[in-house]
């Protein structure tokens, strides 16, 4: 199973994990997002899976000790973990018949407030319901760009290690070298394509990379296998 989690309104591809459907790879998940945010916290949609609220209070959680309190039985000594103030997350829940087929959507707020919720989606710019939409057509495109994630065929991964390589690989030519019909702008002035015959281009395309701020030019797949990573680490750049 690959986790994703995706940067809305950018589409940018946050962070992936490779691994069994446990809480491990939740945490796991939900940590990675964590230190590739900018330090606020995000609002988090997702379906009703039990391991994400668990995940996001092991992350984000603020522990409380327990009050004494003068009482019969054995004292509570263990911290209380409370969703902070300032987290948001809501669920969607499909409804299934006895067929598989679904018969209602819920829409179901777990830390947070729904006037809070909302405040950041219009802030996103995204959403105006609650809605997985964006990840669920987001999986669509990875399995029809990533063969291994393609069900009984031969290219289908049967190792846990390489699909991993293969998903981060996959995920960073999706971010920065793929555009996305949603996020094209407007020029202010139509632009000639090839010549003075040439059609004059209306929209600039740009990839997840480029709406997020991460970059200023689509890159070729040559930019990002050549790319000295090591030495801007070395760098801190």
């Amino acid at each position: 199973m690959v986790w994703k989690a995706e940067e809305l309104p950018s589409r940018l591809r946050v962070a992936s994990v490779v691994g069994k459907r446990t809480q491990k790879e939740a945490s796991e998940l939900i940590q990675k997002v964590k230190e590739r945010s900018d330090g606020s916290t995000p609002a988090f949609l997702s379906d009703n899976l039990d391991s994400y609220p668990r995940a996001l209070l092991d992350i984000y959680g603020e522990k409380e000790e327990p009050r004494w309190e003068k009482r019969r039985g054995r004292p509570r000594t263990r911290p209380i973990v409370k969703p902070p103030d300032d987290l948001h997350y809501a669920q969607v829940v499909k409804h299934r018949d006895e067929h598989g087929r679904i018969t209602s959507i819920e829409r179901r707020v777990v830390f947070g407030t729904e006037e809070g919720l909302s405040e950041k989606l219009s802030e996103a710019g995204c959403y105006r319901t609650i809605s997985t939409g964006h990840i669920e057509r987001d999986n669509l495109t990875s399995r029809q760009t990533n063969p291994r994630l393609v069900r009984k065929a031969l290219s289908f991964s049967k190792d846990m290690e390489m699909l991993g390589h293969q998903t981060a690989l996959v995920d960073l030519a999706y971010n920065f070298s793929m555009c996305h019909s949603s996020l094209r702008v407007k020029l202010p002035r139509r632009e000639l394509t090839r010549g003075r015959n040439g059609t004059r281009k209306k929209w600039a395309q740009r990839t997840p990379a480029m709406a997020a701020g991460l970059t200023a030019h689509r890159w070729t797949m040559m930019e990002i296998m050549t790319f000295p990573l090591l030495d801007s680490y070395r760098r801190g750049t």
